[in-house]
């Protein structure tokens, strides 16, 4: 997972967390979150290698991985052991998610774009963002204004972090059912 819109990459994200919690391993002691910006080749497999502790698999996300400044010592050992991977039950599940858009000419990423689950999240423009405002307004049990929504682009634009939290704020704020 990969693009300029980290949050709906996060919630992504965190709806795959939630699937591994309900279906694999509900405690939560097998997910792994990496810093792949730092994370070294060592660490890397011994992670995603090693067995769960409480279920015969673990969830590891990798975070910006291809940011990592040495990764060009160790991709190809990274790109050998990603082929290797034939999504058996016996492996764990790696997800890479990387909070901007990469350079499509590196070698990893033209791996990662070849997976099965691959999904650019790219900034939503105005013709889309509305909708996405009415449904997180209904997640508050709230309806939102026409005139409210063009105002809240005016002044937030199309940054889903700070418009998630004003859309909080205001559906906390407002008494009605419709914010206004």
């Amino acid at each position: 997972y990969y693009g300029e819109d980290s949050f709906r990459a996060k919630q992504k994200i965190g709806a795959l967390v939630d699937k591994f919690t309900k279906q694999v391993e509900k405690s939560r002691h097998d997910i792994e979150w990496l810093d792949g910006e730092s994370i070294t080749p060592d660490d890397f497999f011994r992670v995603v290698t090693t067995v769960g502790f409480l279920a015969e698999k673990k969830l590891v996300i990798v975070k910006n991985i291809l940011a990592n400044k040495k990764l060009a010592d160790w991709q190809d050992a990274l790109l050998k052991f990603l082929d290797k991977q034939k999504e058996t039950p016996e492996e764990n599940y790696i997800i890479f998610w990387q909070t901007n858009k990469p350079d499509a000419r590196l070698k990893l990423f033209k791996r990662f774009s070849k997976f099965k689950y691959c999904e650019e999240f790219t900034p939503l423009h105005s013709g889309k963002l509305p909708a996405w405002i009415k449904q997180r307004a209904s997640i508050y049990n709230k309806t939102i204004s026409e005139g409210a929504i063009k105002l809240l682009i005016n002044y937030v634009g199309n940054d889903l972090w700070q418009m998630s939290q004003e859309i909080q704020k205001l559906a906390n704020y407002s008494n009605a059912s419709e914010i206004t």
